[in-house]
């Protein structure tokens, strides 16, 4: 299976560098001691994100298994789709040795944009807007100077880049 990922991940980046491309790299804060660092290409078209493997688990022997190991998202932007389809790797806790390609349809987030609430994000002008999100509040602050309608994760349906979006009422966010 990991044979697979790296096959098909290979034939996507290379089609992509083809082409001109925008990486964007996030921080995933998903609590007190797990920081995740995401990377996020997209050529305006297909999407990749590649999550670093090196989690930190409350379970130091499902921390040994999974150390170093990279996850992948794949999804590919289309307006004409509400819902966007994704793909990525995943290991199940009680046999972390085992990799998985998982498929799961997203669907459309109901963002409410807020154009007078700002804030500069590394330099890019960013406009808020939220959400429900798979049943949790969510805030995000895209950018319209990345015109691609991406996030981290599973996020996107914006008129720009996401380049941060949090759980509300939550210590932890992207």
């Amino acid at each position: 299976m990991n044979k697979s990922v790296f096959l098909f991940s290979t034939i996507f980046f290379g089609t992509m560098c083809a082409q001109k491309q925008i990486h964007i790299q996030y921080l995933n804060v998903r609590s007190a001691i797990a920081n995740v660092h995401e990377d996020l290409y997209t050529d305006g078209k297909n999407v990749i994100s590649k999550q670093n493997g090196n989690f930190v688990w409350t379970d130091p022997e499902f921390n040994r298994k999974l150390k170093g190991r990279d996850s992948y998202f794949i999804s590919s932007i289309d307006d004409t789709q509400s819902d966007r389809d994704f793909f990525f790797n995943s290991y199940v806790k009680d046999n972390a040795e085992d990799n998985y390609f998982v498929y799961d349809k997203v669907p459309h987030i109901e963002w409410k944009i807020d154009k007078e609430t700002t804030k500069k994000i590394l330099g890019y002008q960013c406009i808020k807007a939220t959400a429900i999100f798979r049943g949790s509040p969510i805030t995000a602050y895209f950018t319209t100077e990345i015109p691609y309608s991406i996030g981290p994760f599973k996020f996107f349906g914006l008129l720009g880049a996401i380049l941060d979006v949090r759980v509300d009422n939550k210590s932890y966010d992207i």
